[in-house]
C-alpha cells in the first residue's frame, strides 16, 4: 500500500476550509467506484478526500500524464510507500 497527501495540504497553502486530498494505491480495491469510495471513506473524518487506485491503474494514469497521479509523485507528501512512489517517479516519461 502507498498513500500521499496532495493538493493544498501538500503544497502548504491549505486553510481552515481545505479538505485533505489523499492518493491511495492498494491491491484488491473494489472494482466499482461506489464500492471503492465506501471502503476508502469508512471511518475517515469528513474532511478527508481519498482517491484510490490499484498499482496498475496508478501506473497507467502516469502513462497518460494524469494530473492526480502526477501530483502524488511530484508534489505529494508521502504518508506510506516511499519506495512505490520513487519507482513510479523514475519510470515516468520526462
Amino acid at each position: 500500500m502507498a498513500a500521499a497527501a496532495v493538493g493544498s495540504v501538500a503544497r502548504g497553502d491549505s486553510n481552515l476550509w481545505s479538505d485533505v486530498d489523499v492518493v491511495v494505491v492498494a491491491e484488491d480495491l473494489p472494482a466499482r467506484a461506489p464500492d471503492r469510495a465506501a471502503v476508502l471513506v469508512a471511518d475517515a473524518p469528513p474532511s478527508l478526500q481519498p482517491v484510490g487506485s490499484t498499482p496498475e491503474e496508478f501506473c497507467r494514469a502516469g502513462e497518460r500524464r494524469d494530473l492526480l497521479e502526477r501530483s502524488g509523485v511530484e508534489e505529494g507528501v508521502v504518508l506510506v510507500g516511499e519506495a512505490f512512489f520513487a519507482l513510479v517517479a523514475r519510470a515516468q516519461p520526462r
